[in-house]
């Protein structure tokens, strides 16, 4: 049956809030239990388009997606503990020469006439 979920109180919010190494366990946890949420689609079984345009769906790319998840770990401690830092850009650029060697690797390529770098990162 359906679980109803305990009330939060304030104090428990606060508390994540101001809990630094808290609150990004718990941003990481949710981030990493949102595919595995009641409800959540599987991947397509059909095959994808050959050139990844304008509205594209991550989980429609499986293979592009499961890089995306296995550097979400790093992802959220950058995004945390050195925003906007020179490992922040290199670890972004990094992913996305990834994600384009995965892509390529698989017969894909992004619409150049949509998607430059920062594009493909910003997604």
């Amino acid at each position: 049956g359906s679980r109803t979920p305990s009330p939060v109180s304030l104090e428990s919010v606060q508390r994540i809030l101001e809990d630094k190494d808290l609150n990004k366990r718990l941003l990481l946890s949710m981030a990493m239990g949102s595919r595995d949420r009641p409800g959540a689609k599987s991947p397509t079984t059909t095959t994808p388009a050959t050139v990844i345009s304008h509205g594209f769906f991550w989980k429609d790319y499986p293979m592009l997606e499961s890089i995306l998840y296995s550097h979400m770990t790093e992802y959220y401690e950058l995004s945390i503990n050195k925003r906007q830092s020179k490992d922040q850009q290199k670890f972004n650029n990094n992913l996305v020469e990834l994600i384009r060697e995965k892509a390529s690797q698989n017969g894909w390529y992004f619409d150049p006439a949509v998607f430059d770098d920062k594009k493909i990162r910003d997604r």
